[in-house]
């Protein structure tokens, strides 16, 4: 049998399990004391109490012209580790510059050991849909291949929320989009195009599109079936044969 990646929330649930029972704090407790305050972020948080201090966007969504607000705020608290965090965009841009220094914050204070960063970074498992979700993964980064350019990131999706982060670290480069609405996969395409070309001069992957030159494809040989009661099938077309239901 074959083997593929696939998303898996639960899985960043089991490593916030972990990170508590490494602690002895509970997740939101371990996160503030362990990453938020050492790396300054003091527009981070868990938990809804905290985004209310900051006036956070609702989510919406229907897409353009007539956005519809969420139903709900966020996920549930038990999946935390998988979606739960607010930010703007200056403290996620300060998480993504301690990657970019090899593990050290702002003010020289080390929080991850350099070969624990590069590790982060390096190929773990290739990614079947390379146009979606990167071409790989390394350890918890997005892997992206952008024309002999190598980004890494992480994307994510809430009620109505999304957020892009692209790293690029041969020129220092980190670029974020957080939005609660809209058609959110089309803007970061347009605007990560932008800015990385105009900063950096790497062009973002290609998007999917029909071939210059259509495929000469034979649809001839083709099965069409036909149901008959209570669990028969037959089958007519070019071919004959039995259809498996």
């Amino acid at each position: 049998m074959g083997a593929t990646f696939s998303y898996c929330n639960s899985g960043f649930v089991l490593l916030g399990r972990i990170v508590e029972r490494l602690t002895g704090l509970v997740w939101d407790e371990a996160m503030r004391e362990r990453l938020f305050v050492p790396l300054g972020l003091e527009r981070t948080g868990t938990l809804p109490e905290d985004a209310l201090l900051y006036e956070a966007a609702i989510g919406h969504v229907t897409g353009l012209p007539e956005p519809v607000r969420a139903a709900r705020w966020g996920l549930h608290r038990s999946v935390g580790p998988a979606g739960g965090v607010t930010a703007d965009v200056g403290d996620v841009l300060r998480f993504a510059a301690v990657h970019l220094r090899g593990g050290v914050t702002a003010d020289g204070t080390r929080i991850l050991e350099e070969d624990t960063v590069r590790a982060m970074t390096e190929f773990q498992v290739k990614v079947p849909d390379p146009h979606t979700l990167g071409d790989s993964w390394g350890l918890g980064w997005i892997r992206h291949g952008w024309h002999g350019h190598r980004l890494i990131g992480h994307d994510g999706n809430t009620f109505g929320q999304s957020a892009f982060l692209r790293l690029l670290p041969e020129t220092g480069t980190a670029v974020v989009l957080l939005t609660n609405g809209g058609r959110p996969r089309d803007l970061y395409r347009d605007l990560y195009g932008e800015v990385f070309d105009t900063l950096a001069g790497v062009r973002i992957q290609d998007a999917l599109a029909p071939p210059a030159v259509p495929v000469d494809v034979d649809i001839t040989p083709t099965w069409a079936c036909t149901r008959t009661p209570p669990n028969a099938w037959r089958s007519s077309g070019a071919r004959t044969g039995q259809c498996s239901g």
